[in-house]
């Protein structure tokens, strides 16, 4: 075994891959071929004389050897990204780029018209705002922050009240001109709908509770379409493919579109910036949340507080403490 001639970018490899469970994930996240990445993980078996990874029902697992390292490489990718921030912390001003994970599956997109403002605000910044499939874990470090729903099973993270989008039903007035308006919440047994995401899980997104609505808690109906995103949604319903639910936000200057059943409350779905408890004193991860939550207060600032509230209740009660845990709200 010589560490001393083995490439860093081994050891990385490697670790993105015990994290992510699946060569073909970590290929994504990696931005590298799968061919490529097996061909690393291979090398730096033959380098360590030990084998790293094994397979199991649901991909790859480290071996018992895998999981020595990976606790070490870990440790190594952690130490490294501290240092980098107190470096970056020696300014006065944040700066460097940000990376926030935005889920496909929430509604993020009204909250771009802030990025100008934010940018002008702290000019030593870049963003990188990326769509995310899945939910972000933060092991592999892709990500510095999310905009996600609340977690209470989280640990180790701090979570800020953003907004609140409201999802209601929606459709083309070409669709309900050719099918009929539903007239209570059974009869969209009989209509077209839209979802979001893998129609494997559908249920797991809080925006198919049309899915649900007016049935038992085991029942779920079918869509007729599944898209990845809530824009590919909104296009999806305005072309008359079916009824969706959809951020009232979304559709307010869409006069093309109906509101489905408006007797049925629309549901509120809370957005929160969300980041490991580690970045709390990174200014760079700080000041974009510091600035979200500051922005969309103004919009609903009872709300906000009400919110803070809560979260800061929960935090007591759990042990959780969120980053405005210790301020008056």
């Amino acid at each position: 075994m010589n560490l001393h001639t083995t490439d860093w970018n081994k050891f990385r490899t490697f670790y993105h891959v015990a994290k992510a469970g699946s060569f073909t994930r970590a290929a994504e996240n990696l931005h590298i071929c799968q061919p490529s990445l097996s061909r690393s993980i291979m090398a730096l078996e033959v380098s360590l004389k030990m084998r790293l990874l094994k397979r199991s029902p649901k991909g790859v697992v480290p071996t018992e050897e895998g999981k020595v390292l990976l606790e070490t490489v870990d440790a190594m990718l952690n130490a490294f990204l501290r240092y980098g921030e107190k470096l970056n912390n020696k300014s006065e001003e944040p700066q460097g780029l940000l990376k926030v994970a935005l889920l496909k599956t929430l509604p993020n997109l009204q909250m771009s018209w802030l990025i100008p403002k934010f940018l002008k605000a702290y000019p030593q910044m870049k963003l990188a705002l990326v769509d995310s499939d899945r939910d972000v874990g933060f092991s592999t470090y892709q990500f510095d922050a999310a905009i996600r729903e609340f977690d209470e099973n989280a640990q180790n993270m701090e979570q800020i009240y953003l907004t609140t989008s409201h999802i209601g039903l929606y459709a083309s007035a070409e669709y309900l001109q050719l099918n009929g308006t539903p007239q209570k919440a059974e009869d969209l047994d009989e209509h077209r709908l839209v979802a979001l995401g893998n129609p494997e899980n559908l249920s797991s997104c809080s925006v198919n509770w049309v899915l649900k609505e007016g049935l038992t808690q085991s029942q779920q109906r079918s869509p007729s379409l599944c898209v990845s995103s809530i824009p590919e949604m909104k296009w999806a319903v305005k072309s008359g493919l079916g009824i969706a639910a959809l951020p009232e936000e979304y559709v307010a200057e869409n006069l093309c579109l109906v509101r489905v059943l408006p007797d049925i409350p629309s549901r509120p779905v809370d957005l929160y910036y969300v980041y490991p408890t580690y970045h709390k004193e990174t200014k760079r991860v700080t000041a974009y949340g510091e600035f979200l939550a500051d922005q969309l207060k103004a919009f609903n600032p009872a709300k906000t507080e009400i919110k803070q509230e809560e979260t800061r209740v929960f935090g007591l009660k759990s042990g959780f403490h969120p980053s405005y845990a210790q301020q008056e709200v």
